[in-house]
């Protein structure tokens, strides 16, 4: 079948510079990955899926086969797999819309690691982040506290995050230590970049605040192979082989 969404898509290797910044930082954006067509095409499948709020939606990958491809392409997989140094498996997707008009638009993300969620003992995971439409702070980016996956998964209050009641902001919040609090780091993409991120790496987001302009943010979470995690009741992680 034809399809703008192909995993075969070709390699991109990571630079020694770029390695080097992620395993310092904990982040990294790799610049125009997406093609227009490629975000415009996933941004369309799940508005099809979405309901009247635009809510989360946790897995569609498993029901459509496009969006499964986008976790085995060989340009992502080659990116994930030369930062982890090792074969991965793709554990689940989630795509948060922040669409302009609807309840979840001015929800942000307390500050939280996503590995509070994973549960791995050693690290590793990591998430990439593809942004569909353009991500700034006016729109609700997320913003992360650079070098901070260095101190393994913290203490942290459990919250519900997977389409939490309104009025109360998602994420497993944490105390961050404050030698981070100064560094902390606006993530600014253009369509089509994809910013990934340790598991541990502390994070959070802005409200939505434009009255014009959407966020849809398609996520990604890959581990490394042999390494356990949490099924969790919503996200029923499952690992995913990609070759």
């Amino acid at each position: 079948m034809n399809t703008i969404l192909n995993i075969d898509t070709p390699l991109r290797e990571i630079s020694a510079n770029q390695y080097d910044f992620f395993h310092s930082n904990g982040y990294l954006i790799i610049d125009s990955l997406f093609s227009t067509k490629e975000c415009d095409r996933i941004y369309q499948l799940f508005c099809e899926h979405a309901d009247a709020d635009y809510s989360a939606i946790i897995n569609l990958d498993r029901k459509v086969q496009e969006l499964h491809n986008v976790m085995k392409m060989r340009k992502v997989v080659s990116i994930v797999e030369g930062l982890m140094k090792s074969e991965a498996y793709g554990l689940m997707t989630q795509m948060l819309f922040k669409e302009v008009g609807t309840k979840y638009a001015n929800q942000s993300w307390t500050v939280h690691q996503d590995n509070a969620y994973h549960q791995n003992p050693n690290g590793a995971t990591l998430t990439i982040n593809l942004a569909c439409k353009d991500s700034d702070k006016e729109t609700g980016t997320l913003y992360v506290f650079p070098g901070s996956h260095k101190e393994g998964i913290l203490p942290f209050v459990a919250r519900k995050s997977f389409r939490e009641d309104y009025g109360r902001n998602p994420g497993n919040t944490l105390d961050l230590p404050n030698k981070y609090l100064n560094l902390k780091k606006d993530i600014i993409m253009k369509k089509g970049d994809m910013l990934i991120l340790h598991g541990n790496c502390a994070h959070g987001s802005y409200p939505n605040k434009s009255s014009t302009r959407s966020r849809p943010l398609y996520s990604i979470t890959y581990i490394k192979k042999g390494e356990k995690f949490l099924v969790g009741k919503n996200a029923n992680r499952k690992a995913y082989f990609l070759h």
